[in-house]
């Protein structure tokens, strides 16, 4: 009774319900509720419950119709469950009376004396038996057991092996290397985002890159529209040598790939790459067995479809989150992409907003990368700053000349005065004007290349790259400016020549004849230089401009005394009067 008189006041003595629900540790809205549910049903409305023996069991459908529930939804049809409940009533109307005599559940069933003994035992018999399948009048019961399935056996059975592998998997945590270049992994990656190419249609750009495993910094990459073998060798070339406006180089102890046909390549690892006109370049790779063994490079294959081992598909993923700001994201998944991306993609191309391939390689380099190597990681370190604090397990760098050997291409070329034509694109060096109507050896990728390498003979002579063609009327006055002084460099180097050799082959006149000098003698000189000879000159007239001075005041006093003498006593007497 008390506490019905607690509970029957007014809003001011809420403090007193509050007290009261602190001292049974609950809250005053339980204490409500159990105030509700006593004047209800007494005692027994505020008692425990106990929990129901069946619980978790339906009794909307038998153990046969679970089971067929449940192999319907891990089909790898990937069946939804509306049409799993339709699939159950048309298999439930099929055994029709029979049922029963078909289900391992039921006792004395057909099904359940062909089990072995032990077999029965995991069968428990059912206690909803009624000679037919029981089936659910909706779909919310088939949700009902859709929910107590294992999420693993579903990914499993709805999306494959490799799908459970990544998402459920046991896997370890790698220790990562302490020193730079120690380990590299290299791999392909299509980036979440559309360009142009030169013929106006939307593409997706590929990244082949390979990134130092301590640093997680991308020391060498190329974007291209097809990736394969060259690419990674290209790219692997890159990042060992020096490149432009880039303080990465070196070579790496070991690299980390997969079992991709592009990085078990013959040329880049295999057993033997013999070229007629790489013994030129360095006997030594002719002897051994593949490149990267010539250069004491390590490799490390990961197992097939093992991408969590690698930790640059980490790195891709936050490279992508930078990628986001540019015209075109696409997103990697039908989940993420932007709703109506087609429709939005061809009004993009339409008003010229989309990138062409030319433009995203420009802004990727002195945007999008810069942006990733500084980003500030767990550690408080951004890539850029771990790769320079850290030692270098190795700091041997190759030069440009060694490395071009890695290209699959090679081909032997006349220099015109426009520079060597390679699959219609011409490519120029300044370097290339010594060797004009000269053949070179080009060595060259397939497909697109950013540069070729030119060896004259043995000796490396430069790494050409692509020119434009210009206009019949160039509007761009800088690229006509730089193209003349080009021409006045080379006609430069010309004209410096012949002067040099009319210099050279002058013919000496032999018309005048002197003593010659005595070398011997000559170092006992006393004046070893004009402005010692020009100060002792000097110094010289100095001192007889002082003795003159001296001479002249003596001859002045003896010419008085003489005077004195002469005429002394006239002179007494005249001053004397």
């Amino acid at each position: 009774m008390a506490v019905d008189g607690i509970l029957n006041m007014d809003r001011g003595h809420m403090a007193a319900i509050e007290e009261l629900a602190a001292k049974c540790g609950v809250t005053s809205r339980t204490l409500r509720r159990w105030h509700a549910a006593y004047k209800e049903r007494g005692l027994a409305g505020i008692m425990d419950k106990v929990e129901r023996k069946d619980k978790g069991k339906t009794k909307s459908m038998c153990r046969l119709a679970q089971d067929y529930i449940e192999a319907q939804m891990c089909d790898n049809r990937k069946f939804p469950q509306t049409l799993v409940l339709e699939r159950l009533r048309e298999r439930a109307a099929e055994y029709g009376d029979s049922a029963c005599s078909c289900c391992v559940y039921c006792n004395d069933s057909n099904a359940r004396r062909a089990l072995k003994p032990a077999e029965r035992e995991k069968f428990p018999l059912c206690d909803v038996a009624e000679g037919r399948m029981i089936v659910p009048a909706n779909r919310h019961a088939v949700n009902r057991v859709v929910q107590t399935l294992d999420k693993a056996q579903l990914t499993y059975s709805r999306y494959g092996k490799r799908a459970w592998e990544a998402a459920y998997m046991q896997k370890t945590k790698r220790v990562k290397p302490t020193k730079v270049n120690e380990v590299w992994f290299g791999d392909h990656h299509k980036l979440d985002l559309f360009v142009l190419d030169e013929n106006g249609s939307l593409v997706r750009p590929w990244m082949t890159a390979w990134m130092d495993a301590c640093s997680r910094k991308f020391v060498g990459w190329e974007l291209t529209l097809e990736p394969n073998s060259d690419t990674v060798a290209d790219s692997f070339c890159r990042a060992a040598v020096y490149t432009q406006g880039s303080d990465v180089h070196g070579l790496p102890r070991y690299i980390y790939i997969d079992n991709g046909k592009d990085y078990r390549s013959q040329r880049f690892e295999g057993e033997r790459f013999v070229n007629e006109d790489l013994g030129l370049l360095n006997a030594e790779f002719s002897e051994k067995e593949g490149l990267l063994r010539a250069l004491g490079v390590g490799v490390h294959h990961a197992l097939p479809y093992r991408g969590w081992s690698k930790d640059v598909e980490r790195a891709f993923g936050t490279l992508e989150d930078f990628v986001r700001e540019f015209p075109g994201w696409c997103g990697d998944s039908p989940e993420e992409r932007p709703e109506d991306n087609g429709r939005i993609l061809r009004r993009m191309k339409e008003r010229g907003e989309l990138m062409t391939f030319e433009t995203f390689a420009k802004c990727f380099a002195e945007k999008l990368l810069p942006k990733y190597e500084n980003h500030i990681g767990e550690d408080g370190l951004s890539p850029d700053e771990r790769y320079h604090q850290a030692e270098k397990a190795r700091s041997d760098t190759p030069d440009w000349a060694t490395m071009a050997v890695f290209k699959s291409q090679c081909v032997k070329r006349m220099v015109s005065t426009q520079g060597v034509r390679l699959n219609n694109q011409l490519y120029w060096h300044p370097d290339m004007a010594e060797v004009i109507r000269e053949q070179v050896t080009v060595y060259y990728n397939r497909g697109y290349n950013p540069s070729v390498t030119v060896f004259k003979g043995a000796r490396f002579l430069c790494e050409a790259e692509p020119i434009e063609l210009m206009a019949l009327l160039e509007p761009d006055q800088g690229k006509v400016a730089s193209h003349m002084a080009d021409q006045k460099r080379q006609q430069k180097r010309v004209t410096e020549r012949l002067a040099y050799l009319r210099q050279s082959t002058k013919r000496i006149s032999r018309e005048a004849y002197a003593e010659a000098i005595d070398e011997q003698r000559q170092r006992q000189a006393t004046v070893t230089s004009l402005e010692a000879k020009r100060a002792e000159m000097a110094k010289e007239k100095v001192a007889a401009r002082a003795a003159g001075r001296r001479k002249a005041a003596s001859a002045g006093e003896n010419a008085v005394r003489s005077m004195i003498a002469a005429n002394g006593e006239a002179l007494l007497k005249k001053s004397a009067r």
